[in-house]
């Protein structure tokens, strides 16, 4: 019974992480529940799990996304990866307007932080607190992580007209993801 095996290995492994034979068995175990799963996502999960037992855990992965991946979203997604990243608890109350200009795509856009989430709109905003005219390469950058917008407007790639504490009250409350956790180990 390789499910009930993995589950019991597992309490020896978060008892003793070194121990070699334990490690060993639940990977065993973990492997051949990855190879009878239909599923996907149980295959994955089970198949990492035995390779994070056998090799070690995950090194930790750095805050930015890949270029690549940055360019091919719209600013559309790029304002939803923004708005997921947003720690709710710390806005409660904020109201900020952000119109933003981007001059690569000639487009203007509305973010909206009200009622503890961020809503985007592509129409120029009425009266914001703050005025960001950007590319929206540069904006990828800065959502990707590659980049701030302290360094940004040293550099001239971004002009802010009006309050910059409206940008800051988005942008210096967005959580900060780490990859690499281990699935097994403590």
């Amino acid at each position: 019974d390789y499910r009930w095996c993995a589950e019991v290995l597992n309490h020896v492994v978060f008892g003793y992480p070194d121990h070699a034979g334990a490690r060993a068995l639940q990977a065993d175990s973990l492997e051949q529940l990855g190879y009878q799963a239909q599923s996907a996502t149980f295959r994955n999960a089970f198949l990492s799990g035995a390779m994070e037992l056998r090799e070690g855990p995950p090194a930790p992965r750095g805050n930015t996304i890949p270029g690549q991946m940055l360019r091919s979203l719209t600013m559309d997604q790029v304002f939803d990866l923004i708005g997921v990243r947003l720690k709710s608890e710390d806005v409660g109350g904020l109201r900020v307007v952000v119109g933003w200009r981007f001059t690569d795509l000639n487009e203007d856009w509305t973010l909206e932080l009200s009622n503890r989430a961020l809503s985007a709109y592509p129409i120029p905003a009425e009266a914001p607190d703050v005025r960001v005219v950007v590319s929206a390469e540069v904006l990828r950058k800065i959502v990707g992580g590659m980049t701030n917008f302290i360094d940004a407007v040293g550099a001239g790639q971004v002009v802010l007209e009006g309050d910059p504490d409206a940008l800051r009250a988005v942008f210096g409350n967005l959580d900060r993801f780490v990859g690499g956790q281990p699935l097994v180990e403590p």
